[in-house]
């Protein structure tokens, strides 16, 4: 298995700061699910650090960047002479951890023609990358991520905070494990009240 020390440090040096932090903490919650779920830890791991990776590409896009990121992570591992089976795994992982099925998912694929047709994880290991991403992005990190990005493409406030509404309930409700349920609890939890705050409630 490749170095994991050098994979971090890849990680660290094509990604910009908000994805490298979002990665960081994929990584922590994707290792503590691997635990209780008792899925295979070095696979896990490695495509934590991996799974956003194809966002470091010039040509990525909110429906593309798995894809990308499958073949930046075949290169690099197979450069680091991987066990073509784990490459295999990891890449799947990769491929598999697009989601939830959203509101802004409809829209941005509308301007495609394409309706979310991705892929969806079935292995213990996929569900856990899948979880980890989605617990991160229903907590407060992700919806201050949500609204940052969304004032980056022009959206006003109260459409951005709509938008981070909608994405956070969609990837809580999309959660594939038992773990990852109970702990994306802890973290959404904080997320509704902050909700019903902005909301007046």
């Amino acid at each position: 298995m490749a170095d994991i020390n050098s994979i971090k440090e890849f990680v660290r040096e094509n990604l910009d700061e908000l994805n490298y932090m979002h990665t960081k903490k994929v990584v922590k919650i994707a290792l503590a699910l691997a635990e209780k779920e008792g899925a295979n830890k070095e696979i896990v791991e490695i495509a934590a650090w991996l799974h956003d990776i194809g966002k470091s590409d010039k040509d990525s896009t909110a429906i593309n960047h798995h894809s990308l990121g499958v073949k930046i992570a075949e290169d690099l591992l197979k450069k680091k002479g991987t066990n073509p089976e784990q490459i295999k795994e990891i890449c799947y992982i990769i491929e598999t951890h697009m989601g939830p099925p959203c509101k802004f998912w409809s829209s941005e694929l509308k301007k495609v023609g394409r309706t979310f047709d991705f892929p969806r994880p079935d292995t213990k290991e996929s569900k856990i990358i899948y979880d980890a991403d989605m617990i991160d992005l229903c907590s407060p990190f992700g919806i201050a991520k949500i609204i940052h990005l969304g004032a980056r493409r022009g959206k006003d406030f109260l459409e951005s905070i709509e938008s981070a509404k909608d994405t956070a309930f969609a990837a809580y409700n999309d959660l594939q494990t038992k773990s990852g349920k109970e702990l994306g609890e802890r973290y959404f939890k904080v997320s509704k009240e902050f909700f019903e705050i902005i909301e007046g409630k």
